[in-house]
């Protein structure tokens, strides 16, 4: 008789439960505005349609795209001018050093007067002070290409997030319209990836011991392949249950109730 009992237990521990589940996209993306503005153009038509680097919202750009313009060739022009001070500074010491040299060849001469001597020597400083000028001309042209290259990738930045493009996915709702004003944050689009499907079901601790050893049925047909994301700790709101996902190959109708189990 105990033998019996004992047989009795261990086929319902070995028996798996029997779960349902909704075959979901594998991920939903929720866009939002990285910057504000107001919307230009908005792909309302596109709404319910698998997209594949399509743009879904345009937010007007104009004013960033003349800046830039304006920046581009103002980059241009201190490019040009630190070109042409990199060779006044060449030969303003070329001039400084032939001063110091003359300076360096009389001044020590009795043949020469002191006024001479102090109007050579007068000469070398100006060279040299007129080749410190130019250096400090220089580093400010340095500064202000600096300051305008961050300028340019900050606008070109901004332009390419007010143009936001989906990649690769369903195009489930848009959010907004044309002549709307969004700020940084707002919801724009929500996207779902539906490459595979994903089903969610939360497992006793029975069954998620047992799981691979056994193999995985979705209305009672088997699947070999499968790729499993168990939580290692119980789930918050499903007592004593252990949320899984299981990824399976896109099938051809979303958000239908499946049966899973494993047998």
């Amino acid at each position: 008789m105990r033998i019996f009992l004992a047989s009795i237990i261990a086929i319902v521990y070995l028996d798996a439960a029997v779960y349902y589940a909704k075959v979901e996209p594998k991920e939903r993306y929720i866009i939002k505005a990285a910057t504000s503005g107001a919307i230009k153009e908005a792909a309302i038509s596109k709404e319910g349609k698998v997209l594949k680097e399509s743009v879904i919202v345009q937010l007007d750009d104009a004013l960033n795209r003349v800046e830039m313009e304006r920046s581009i060739q103002k980059l241009a022009s201190l490019k040009s001018m630190r070109q042409a001070t990199k060779e006044n500074i060449a030969n303003l010491e070329a001039i400084a050093d032939v001063n110091e040299k003359q300076y360096e060849r009389i001044k020590d001469l009795k043949t020469k007067s002191q006024i001479a001597k102090e109007a050579e020597y007068i000469s070398l400083i100006n060279a040299k002070n007129q080749v410190v000028s130019a250096r400090s001309s220089l580093h400010n042209l340095e500064n202000q290409i600096t300051d305008i290259t961050f300028k340019i990738e900050s606008l070109e930045d901004t332009i390419t997030k007010k143009r936001i493009k989906v990649e690769k996915g369903l195009l489930y709702s848009l959010h907004v319209k044309p002549d709307d004003y969004v700020n940084i944050g707002a919801v724009l689009a929500e996207v779902h990836d539906i490459s595979e499907g994903k089903l969610t079901v939360f497992l006793s601790l029975e069954d998620k011991l047992l799981m691979d050893k056994k193999m995985l049925y979705l209305d009672d047909e088997p699947l070999q392949a499968v790729e499993y994301k168990v939580w290692p700790v119980a789930d918050a709101n499903h007592i004593s249950s252990y949320k899984t996902e299981i990824h399976i190959q896109a099938p051809k109708t979303f958000s239908k109730l499946v049966k899973v189990e494993w047998k």
